[in-house]
């Protein structure tokens, strides 16, 4: 529910940008994508991934992103 909350105003930037599945939990075993960067307002992923490495009981959720501003 809270999902749904979030992507009337923002944008999942792997849902959009992204490939794969994205899953992110547990690091060891990812089954489950609960970790997202959101966008909005010229903010524009250009390349979004899961990291593999495991320093956390997550893996990280990459984005190199693009700033725009006044739609230039």
């Amino acid at each position: 529910i809270y999902y749904r909350r979030l992507t009337q105003e923002f944008t999942d930037s792997f849902a959009h940008y992204g490939t794969g599945f994205g899953w992110t939990y547990p690091a060891n075993r990812p089954l489950l994508r609960i970790d997202y960067i959101f966008v909005k307002n010229g903010i524009f992923p250009r390349r979004v991934y899961v990291s593999q490495a495991r320093h956390s009981d997550h893996r990280a959720v990459i984005a190199d992103i693009e700033i725009k501003k006044d739609g230039n």
